[in-house]
Formats: structure tokens, sequence, C-alpha cells
């Protein structure tokens, strides 16, 4: 198969629009009630037209029976290998939230959460505290010091912060404290060389600190830390494909991936519709829009069927407005699926469409899991997402194989 770089000899300058909107956590499981999945519950009449006009099909983020983290999901559909080319979370947090980070930085991921008196967790995202009150609860974390270490330490969004330390024989080759289930005590960090002894042992105080800390809250009583990082060296995305990209998302996270492939990041707002608004006020100046829509994972982490159906049908109420702006092509699809039942991501199928001016025979008329799957794209790996795109928009040449890559 094709490499990321290989693409830089196959795609060629257009002046073709891509919309990709990226739906989090899209795709789900059956309730156990109705039988249907969030997509077959939910009335999103504007998806269901624009389905009948694409082609469809489901991708596998990464490979069959593997759950992908948010990092690995996005990775995979704008054409990186997400084993190859690996972003950790904390760099996607650092980044997104404009953190500039030194290379040896090490940038990590918390949660604030929730223990019980046998130091038992509760609840991992301690009731997704509101935004004003956990950036009190940062303002004190700020106050810890650690010998040696610079700490930074800045709030993302409701229970999320982002932790970078900086500092000498530093590595990232450690465990995570988040045991990422509920029900579980806070884990020790592990060195898992011993290299990383040093950093092990930093995290355990952060933390034990950090508990001393907050142990009056009556919810964000402590804190657990993942995605242990550091700055990678990616090929970038528009000299790759040949693109002039911008990213647009609310979340720092997906900033973040946008950055460090080398999109354009620019001030974001408060809700999906400023986001569009964004799209619409640059619509002029670059030709592949990365558009992230976040409400549908969130809801499926939280086990709420209800909630994530409705976050669709909101999503639904956009899609007019964003063809209206004249895109050439359009892709939407998910990172990875989030059901509800489960209240985590999954390693199952995401459904995805394609709409250009290419003819399609594909029948599909909503746009759920089972309808996409028998689409005339079929079942591929999310790495096929962008070059099947790209094809669509007229941006890949011919392959000729004795043509040297």
């Amino acid at each position: 198969m094709l490499d990321i770089k290989d693409f830089q000899t196959l795609t060629r300058y257009t002046d073709s629009k891509i919309l990709m909107l990226v739906i989090d956590g899209l795709g789900g499981l059956p309730h156990l009630q109705s039988a249907k999945t969030e997509l077959e519950s939910a009335n999103i009449p504007n998806l269901d037209k624009l389905t009948h006009e694409s082609t469809t099909g489901v991708a596998i983020p990464i490979q069959h029976g593997i759950t992908p983290g948010s990092g690995p999901g996005h990775m995979s559909l704008f054409g990186y290998n997400p084993i190859k080319y690996v972003i950790g979370r904390g760099v996607l947090e650092a980044v997104g939230s404009g953190i500039k980070l030194a290379n040896k930085d090490i940038a990590i991921r918390g949660n604030f959460c929730t223990i019980n008196n046998q130091g038992m967790i509760t609840d991992r995202r301690a009731g997704r505290i509101s935004d004003n009150n956990a950036t009190k609860l940062i303002k004190r974390l700020s106050q810890i010091k650690i010998d040696g270490i610079d700490i930074t330490i800045k709030h993302l969004k409701s229970h999320r912060f982002v932790l970078v330390l900086r500092g000498p024989d530093l590595n990232t080759d450690i465990t995570p404290t988040d045991p990422l289930l509920n029900n579980l005590p806070i884990n020790h960090a592990n060195a898992n060389s011993p290299k990383s002894k040093k950093t092990a042992t930093l995290i355990n105080k952060f933390t034990q600190l950090s508990l001393d800390i907050l142990k009056n809250e009556p919810r964000a009583n402590a804190i657990v830390l993942r995605g242990f990082s550091q700055k990678p060296s990616i090929p970038n995305i528009g000299h790759t494909f040949h693109l002039n990209p911008i990213g647009i998302s609310l979340y720092p996270a997906y900033r973040g991936i946008a950055d460090i492939l080398g999109m354009k990041v620019t001030d974001q707002g408060e809700d999906f519709s400023d986001l569009i608004k964004v799209v619409r006020n640059n619509f002029n100046d670059f030709n592949f829009f990365y558009l992230h829509y976040k409400d549908t994972d969130s809801a499926g982490e939280d086990g709420d069927f209800d909630k994530k159906v409705f976050s669709l049908e909101k999503l639904d109420t956009f899609i007019p407005e964003l063809q209206s702006i004249g895109f050439d092509v359009i892709t939407i699809a998910g990172d990875h699926s989030t059901p509800s039942v489960l209240s985590s991501h999954s390693w199952h199928p995401v459904p995805i469409l394609i709409n250009s001016n290419i003819p399609t025979s594909d029948k599909s008329r909503h746009f759920t899991e089972l309808e996409c799957k028998n689409g005339d794209i079929g079942q591929i790996y999310s790495t096929d997402i962008m070059p099947i795109t790209l094809a669509h928009a007229n941006k890949l040449i011919k392959f000729e194989p004795n043509t040297p890559l």
C-alpha cells in the first residue's frame, strides 16, 4: 500500500474545494429496547437527503477489533497510517490550547475525577464540572512546585486539562495513572524502562500533591493522567496532498491535530454555528476544510442514548447551510464509533458518505450504519477515505506502476 509520502507525486493542485465534516463518535449500536442505533432513531432528513445524492460506505478506523483513541482515529481520516505516525493525546491538547512545545517537553492529558473514601474512582469526568469551577482548581494546582522541573498546567474544557513538564532527562515511557474505567483506583505510574524512572516518580509526586490540594472538593477531588507524549515529526498535509487546508473545531485536541499536520487554525467561536461562520468567511482562501463536531461523542461517552440522538438531529439542521456554501466535494465521516450502550469508544465500523458530481449507483437512502454498509464504497479502512475524497475532487493523477514514487 502507498505511504502518505507517496501521495506528493500523485496529487495535484486544483480549484476544487473539499469539506470534510468529522462527526466525532458517529457510529453506534442498537438500543436494548428499540433495537435501533442512534442514527436509526434520529430524525435527520437533511443527512438522509444528502445520503440519497452521495456514495456511501463504512470505515474501520484502525483494524478489526481495535478501538481507536481520537488521535489515531483522526490520523486515519487524513490518510496517515496511525501506527506509523503517532501523535500523543497530551501533545494534541497542548498544541491545540496554544502551548508552544519544545522538542523534549512532555505533554500529558489530564482529567479531574471523583474518588470515594476508599480511593476508588466513581466518576472519571468529575460530573463534567463547569469551566468556571475547573479554572479555579487549575489555578490551585498551578501552585505545585517540583525541584528542577518547569510545570505548566492549563484548563481545556470542563473536566479536561493539559500538563506540560520541561526539564532534563524526561521520558514518556511510563504507564498512565488513568485506569480508563470507573470503580478502580488511580493507577501508580510505572517506568517501562530505566530511563523513564525519573518521569514516573515526578508523575506520582504530582498526583499525590494534587490529591492533597483537592481532597475537600465534592466532585473534582482527584486527577488522572494519560497520553504522555512529545512533539512528533509528521509529514505536512498541505505539501503532501497539494492542499491549502484549514482546521476548525471548538476543542483544543482537534485544533492540535490540525496544527501539527500543517493546517491553518484560526479563532473558532463558542458553538457549532460559529464554526460554520468560520468556514464561510474563509471559503475563498482555502480548498480543504476540516470541520469537527463533538457533541455526538460526548453523549455517547456519557451513555446517554437520547442525548446522542438529539445531537445528531441538531447537526442535521446545519447541513443545508453547509451545502449552500458551495463545496465541490463533501465528505462526512467519524473518527470512531461511540455507542451509547457501551459509554465508550468502540471498534465498530463508522458510516461515511462522499457527495460530489461524480455519478453513483448507490442505493442508500438513510445515513445509518446498515444502509451505508451496503453502499458503493462498501467497507474500507479509514485511511482510504482521504484518497477517495481527493479522487472525487479530481486531485489525483493516474498511477503508473513503472513511475518511481
